[in-house]
């Protein structure tokens, strides 16, 4: 069970994973980074792109290939009661997505947990307030994402497959 510290930790972890030799990452504006409130009721798809949008960027498409890797890697976290990015049997969100059958070229990876981010909303706006999670959210080689929740904890893996 997690301590009371873990259930009050915003949002932790991320990870972006490219291969297609993109070295420089975007930088957000202040303007795009202002406070995300959470909206109860809208969906991630709309919430995702709201905040994309802000930060001039093209709209995501939920993926099923993408929430099946986010499913695994979160049963897995839950089941091992580990909670990082590496998987219990050592794969990277990359190997995840692959075996999801998503071919791509550009993967981020967020993570989060805590008691705090019981809904949908409510992990997302945790995530676009947070500089490398909103950094993984508005990367513009992005296309498409999937989203899983289990126990408290939340997978978001986002992708693109044309670089």
């Amino acid at each position: 069970m997690k301590t009371g510290f873990i259930a009050a930790l915003a949002v932790s972890g991320c990870v972006i994973v490219s291969s297609c030799g993109e070295t420089a990452e975007p930088q957000a504006d202040a303007k795009a980074t202002q406070a995300v409130a959470f909206v109860s009721g809208q969906s991630a798809t709309d919430q995702l792109n709201a905040i994309r949008a802000r930060a001039g960027q093209k709209p995501l498409v939920r993926s099923a290939a993408l929430d099946a890797a986010a499913r695994a890697h979160v049963a897995d976290l839950a089941a091992s009661g580990t909670f990082g990015h590496i998987g219990s049997n050592r794969s990277t969100p990359g190997d995840r997505v692959t075996r999801a059958g998503y071919r791509w070229c550009t993967v981020a990876e967020n993570l989060g947990e805590g008691t705090l981010y019981n809904t949908e909303s409510k992990i997302i706006a945790g995530w676009a307030n947070a500089p490398d999670h909103h950094r993984n959210i508005v990367k513009p080689k992005v296309t498409a994402f999937g989203l899983a929740q289990k126990g408290g904890i939340w997978v978001q893996v986002l992708a693109g497959n044309r670089c």
